[in-house]
């Protein structure tokens, strides 16, 4: 005999269950995955910006280094020598014309984006601006008995309140020296206290600062303090 139906329980075989609603994320749940994410935060946030900062600094003080050599070896190529200031009657520090006229003779006309003038109110120094926002302030030491001297008080950013003269402070600014012997602008630092020279809690002793970073390649130590 021919089956008509099916029984209930065949029947009930072939019902379909509704499907299991999805189950969120409680409060707690939420709150403490964004506390994970946020320490997370504040742990990779800094350091990758202290990074950041350190190789743009690394890439201006090395860009630095090299473009102003290279204008005194292109001055030397086609002039036959570079021509030192005349010394003869300097006998103080007030030599910001001098030293201007020097720089715009024998430098500066050998460099691109660069403008240099005197810098404000002062008859000592000069202050040159590059396109990369960058610079200097300048000054010939003299008198007191010391052999003159060519400073550079190099700024990575020229605009901050920081670019000042006899600023060193190894964060923003940095010290240099034109040797006329040498016929170059280095570091002048040298000797086993350039780490702990560098190290001074006083801004105004970290005058060889720039020379820890040319003598690690002109890379930011992972021990140095002062750019974070």
């Amino acid at each position: 005999m021919k089956k008509l139906g099916s029984t209930l329980a065949e029947s009930a075989a072939h019902v379909t269950s509704p499907p299991i609603a999805a189950r969120g994320f409680t409060l707690a749940e939420t709150l403490i995955t964004l506390g994970i994410i946020g320490i997370i935060a504040a742990i990779t946030i800094p350091s990758l910006i202290t990074k950041y900062r350190r190789t743009v600094a690394s890439t201006k003080l090395k860009k630095f280094y090299s473009t102003i050599n290279q204008a005194i070896r292109q001055s030397i190529a086609e002039n036959d020598d570079i021509v030192y200031m005349d010394l003869s009657d300097v006998n103080s520090n007030l030599n910001g014309d001098k030293i201007l006229t020097w720089y715009k003779e024998n430098l500066i006309k050998y460099m691109t984006g660069v403008n240099i003038d005197k810098y404000p109110n002062s008859d000592r120094y000069v202050k040159c601006y590059f396109n990369d926002g960058t610079g200097f302030i300048s000054y010939l030491q003299a008198g007191d008995g010391l052999e003159p001297r060519l400073w550079f008080f190099y700024c990575l950013d020229a605009s901050s309140p920081s670019c000042k003269p006899e600023s060193y402070d190894g964060n923003n600014t940095f010290l240099f020296r034109y040797f006329p012997n040498k016929k170059i602008v280095d570091t002048g630092g040298s000797g086993s206290k350039i780490f702990t020279g560098c190290l001074n809690k006083n801004p105004h002793l970290r005058h060889v600062c720039s020379e820890w970073i040319k003598q690690n390649g002109w890379e930011i130590p992972h021990n140095y303090p002062w750019i974070k």
